[in-house]
């Protein structure tokens, strides 16, 4: 059994950045409210109630002159509005990413685009983005919601951005039926998608082959989208695949003798969750080679667990 875990693991530098505002505040002042939770993680918003935030979801439950730390993946346009009516301080940890994608969509309805968001309707990051537009824009999650792009005419201006988050692999799925189904539509695609997602789902996909991984455990919160692109990615190509968010979650003795097991992580997903599930699989690996010792086998050259990092 080897365990190899990726390069990219634990906190995006845009994850960072907002826990990294989000203690800064904690440390100056106190109460510190949380509209929402500031990143898809259970474990990393405890780590913000310990210190002393208090996690809210209703705007109206933020006393007036109070501080409040926005979450990652915006923050709706009313709501804010409404926070300022009551001369709340506002901490604003919207990841720069998210930002980029909000002023492009306003620019482009500003040139008369229809504006075509991929992405869930209900993630808080297209929520966001859908505020700060006037127009209605068609929001397609599922494949089976692309043929809603027939009720376009050839004369209407048709832009396509994406939620950061959204699977690379889908997108260029649905590019390509584009191509071949939607010819007649003035349709123009850009890209919006996070690097950072992009090159973990390309670095799983690179380290399956080149190790000959056969399960992959991804370590991440269970409503966060770019976790479950990971998961999801790991299934399609036919490799056994587990989801945790916690250590606990892992069953005591997963991994066989002969597995050949790689960890990753999504990008909200605190470095410590990482290593508590690697230790985990250390421990298991390295019961193998104590095994063989007690049978008078020969002992690998190198230290038995070792982590190896790809």
């Amino acid at each position: 059994m080897e365990v190899w875990t990726a390069n990219r693991v634990g906190f995006c530098p845009g994850v960072k950045r907002a826990f990294d505002l989000a203690l800064r505040a904690l440390s100056r002042e106190k109460p510190v409210y949380f509209l929402g939770e500031l990143v898809h993680n259970s474990q990393a918003v405890k780590m913000l109630e310990e210190e002393g935030g208090i996690i809210v979801t209703d705007p109206e439950d933020i006393p007036p002159f109070s501080l409040v730390v926005t979450r990652s993946h915006g923050l709706e346009k009313r709501i804010k509005e409404f926070l300022e009516s009551r001369q709340v301080k506002i901490i604003d940890t919207t990841c720069p990413r998210v930002k980029k994608v909000q002023i492009l969509a306003q620019e482009l309805e500003k040139k008369g685009y229809n504006l075509v968001i991929l992405g869930s309707p209900k993630h808080p990051e297209v929520r966001a983005l859908l505020s700060f537009i006037s127009q209605k824009a068609l929001v397609l999650e599922k494949k089976e919601e692309w043929g809603k792009l027939r009720n376009f005419s050839p004369q209407e201006k048709l832009a396509v951005v994406e939620q950061t988050t959204f699977p690379r692999e889908i997108k260029e799925e649905f590019t390509q039926e584009i191509k071949e189904e939607f010819t007649h539509l003035n349709l123009e695609v850009f890209d919006t998608l996070c690097a950072e997602t992009e090159m973990r789902q390309r670095d799983l996909v690179e380290s399956i082959k080149l190790h000959k991984v056969n399960k992959v455990v991804v370590v991440g919160g269970k409503n966060s989208s770019n976790t479950k692109a990971l998961f999801l990615t790991a299934r399609r190509l036919g490799i056994e695949s587990i989801w945790v968010e916690r250590v606990e979650e892992l069953e005591e003795g997963y991994g066989d003798k002969e597995d050949r097991i790689l960890v990753v992580s999504g990008t909200s997903t605190p470095h410590f969750s990482v290593e508590d599930v690697v230790k985990k699989l250390k421990a298991r690996e390295a019961s193998f080679y104590e095994r063989k010792s007690a049978d008078g086998s020969h002992h690998r050259e190198n230290k038995c667990g070792e982590i190896h990092s790809i």
